[in-house]
């Protein structure tokens, strides 16, 4: 009986489920990250107006979401930056995945807070961070003043960072926990108050964190838009 129960509920599951096709795989080493590049044939991308993420199936009824970045919305396809650090499915799913592979994915919805093109914006995270980041960059006009840092556990991946992506933000050294890079850098930076949004994202107690020592700081909480990522 149980397992004619798992195969009814993976038949529906998968009669529920959307398509797309993974056109690429890049590992930064050591390759504890990863680009993914996908087709997503029936998404409309063209009135994307927030930062996204992807539900994607990463193993039987188990799901992780990611933000799609560097859309083309006439050639529907984007990139996903998977920081597959920690163990478990999702970072299996991300170190395993081939191109030419189909994969699964039961939807795509959009973050709470949409980009705001005001004088000051500061994004701070951690490598988890990236993908929802360059989405929000993506989204700004170019006339935004953004700038901020990116807490990295791996030096080679600050200088992937540095040399791959066109984010201006500052790299830093995780090897001693992200959250007391991120506090030192906050205790040395110099920033307006009145008219700057402070985006955040990344490990949910890390962002959780952040966010304190920014109110502490005083830092409107209006002022500080917060996503945080379940690892």
């Amino acid at each position: 009986m149980k397992g004619l129960r798992q195969t009814a509920i993976g038949l529906l599951e998968n009669s529920l489920l959307k398509t797309g096709k993974v056109l690429g795989v890049r590992y930064w080493e050591p390759a504890s990250f990863v680009e993914i590049d996908l087709h997503l044939p029936g998404v409309d991308m063209s009135g994307w107006d927030h930062a996204q993420h992807v539900k994607c199936r990463v193993g039987p009824l188990t799901y992780r979401d990611y933000s799609p970045a560097g859309w083309d919305w006439e050639t529907r396809t984007c990139t996903l930056y998977v920081d597959a650090r920690h163990t478990g499915p999702g970072s299996a799913w991300a170190k395993s995945v081939q191109p030419g592979e189909k994969f699964g994915y039961a939807g795509i919805g959009h973050t709470p807070y949409p980009p705001q093109p005001l004088s000051s914006l500061i994004f701070l995270g951690d490598e988890s961070s990236i993908g929802h980041f360059l989405a929000l960059y993506q989204l700004l006009p170019r006339t935004s003043s953004v700038s901020g840092a990116i807490a990295f556990s791996e030096r080679a991946h600050q200088d992937n960072f540095t040399d791959f992506l066109r984010l201006p933000l500052e790299p830093l050294s995780g090897h001693n926990g992200t959250l007391p890079a991120l506090q030192d850098w906050i205790a040395g930076a110099s920033f307006p108050l009145d008219d700057t949004l402070f985006y955040l994202a990344g490990n949910a107690h890390m962002v959780q964190a952040v966010r304190k020592l920014l109110k502490a700081k005083g830092v409107n909480p209006d002022g500080i838009k917060a996503q945080g990522f379940w690892k």
